[in-house]
């Protein structure tokens, strides 16, 4: 496991190589949130909000990553704020998804 669901968070991740299943514990259930691959980013919603991570991130096989640590993002955050913008626009489309996901389990 690379991340657990409830833990405290101050990293972003970047998937180098590899596969990683993302999942969350909603209503006693396990719900799949995502299947992550090379290029993509994971660890945003505690980065962002200060919050417990909301999903557990299990690799699927052999996985290389890049976590890049809160003090560091926060200086290229000061000298280029249009990427905290983009981190941002990010996060807020991943939590409609999630919902949507959510929602749809709950129906079921």
């Amino acid at each position: 496991m690379i991340l657990e669901e409830g833990d405290s968070g101050d990293s972003i991740f970047f998937i180098k190589s590899g596969h990683a299943r993302v999942v969350s514990h909603i209503l006693g259930k396990e719900l799949e949130l995502a299947t992550l691959s090379a290029g993509d980013v994971f660890g945003e919603v505690a980065f962002l909000t200060g919050r417990p991570r909301t999903a557990s991130v299990i690799a699927l096989d052999r996985l290389e990553v890049i976590e890049f640590k809160k003090f560091l993002l926060e200086e290229i955050f000061e000298k280029y704020p249009d990427i905290l913008k983009k981190l941002d626009d990010f996060y807020q489309c991943r939590v409609q998804d999630t919902l949507k996901k959510v929602k749809s389990k709950i129906k079921q």
